[in-house]
Order: C-alpha cells, then sequence, then structure tokens
C-alpha cells in the first residue's frame, strides 16, 4: 500500500490539474458555492454545511475543495484525497465529453444520469483503492452515498448493481476510465 505524503497530494493535484487544465478553488471563498449551498438546503437536497465542509463539487473545469489539498484532516486522509482527485477528474473529462452545458443540465435534472455519472466516477475510486491500497468500499456503501446526491431508490440500487459487477475487473488490476489510467501511470511511477 502507498502512503503519500502531503507533498505527494499536493503534486499529484498540480499533475492532474495541468493534465486537464482545471482550477482548484476552496469552497468556503466562493460565493458561488455558498449559494449553491443554499439553494441545496432550501431544496431539502443536502444541508448547506454538509455541502460546504464535506464534499468536493466540480462545475466544468473548477474544482471546489472543502479543505486546503494535502492537509491531514479527520475524513481526509491523504490517500483519499488522491482518489477525491481522480474522482473529480472523471466528471471533468464526462463534462468535456458531453459538451459542457449538456452534461451540466442532465446531472442537475435527471436523477439516472446523475448516477451514471457518479457510478464512472466512483468506480476510479475503488480501482484505485484496489490498486495501492487493496481496499475497497463495497458497491453498498457507495450506492447509499447517492442519497446524498437527490438520487432515488431504484438509482441506489442501479448503481449497486453496477459497482458489485466491476470487482472482478477491479481485483484483476483492470482500469476502465481514461483518468484511472493517468492517475495510476503517475502513482506508478512515484510509488512503485
Amino acid at each position: 500500500p502507498i502512503n503519500p505524503t502531503s507533498k505527494d497530494v499536493k503534486d499529484f493535484w498540480k499533475f492532474m490539474q495541468q493534465k486537464y487544465g482545471t482550477t482548484i478553488i476552496e469552497k468556503k471563498n466562493a460565493t458561488e458555492m455558498k449559494f449553491v449551498a443554499e439553494m441545496l438546503d432550501l431544496l431539502g437536497i443536502l444541508d448547506k454545511q454538509a455541502f460546504l465542509n464535506r464534499y468536493t463539487t466540480t462545475l466544468g473545469t473548477k474544482i471546489y475543495v472543502p479543505h486546503p489539498i494535502g492537509s491531514d484532516l479527520p475524513g481526509w486522509d491523504l490517500c483519499g484525497q488522491i482518489i477525491i482527485c481522480a474522482h473529480e477528474h472523471v466528471h471533468v473529462e464526462q463534462d468535456r465529453k458531453a459538451g459542457g452545458l449538456v452534461y451540466e443540465w442532465a446531472y442537475v435534472t435527471n436523477t439516472a444520469a446523475r448516477t451514471q455519472y457518479e457510478v464512472e466516477a466512483y468506480r476510479t475510486g475503488m480501482e484505485l483503492d484496489w490498486r495501492y491500497r487493496r481496499t475497497m468500499r463495497t458497491p453498498k456503501e457507495i450506492a447509499a452515498s447517492l442519497k446524498n446526491y437527490a438520487c432515488t431508490p431504484a438509482d441506489i440500487k442501479v448503481a449497486e448493481k453496477a459497482l458489485a459487477l466491476a470487482i472482478p475487473v477491479i481485483k484483476a488490476g483492470g482500469l476502465t476510465t481514461e483518468v484511472s489510467k493517468v492517475a495510476a501511470a503517475w502513482l506508478d511511477a512515484r510509488f512503485k
């Protein structure tokens, strides 16, 4: 298993930012994120403090983080920050492939589409978690977190099944997304 330092995490994020043309913004300093937090709270989707303090959010090529990158805070272990970075960069690629507003509209308005996007991003995290820590959250646990994204019970069942079906490929060392492959190439060079 890898044991990244704060510098490793910062270097990985910097590499991914350069590769994908992303900008990192601290969520607590972003007026637009405070507005989104208020809206999610008013709509009963997600508590505004939870949104601001626990969730990394990607809009286009801007990634809003709830903590400074590379800080070893409770609930934000360093290896986990590498996995979150890859997860968020999957969303950047999804946005690019779908053409920006098409992705964003589908993500916001269609729970099935949102589920599909999150499954791909979570699968990327599962792949990296297994490759570098030989651990993996269960598909049931991951899918259950989609409740926080206002996904339906049917969406959550679909997500759980899709993630469960990916496990044999993951345990065989498979990397199924372009982001997984890019991240693994950097991490292998750094840690192996």
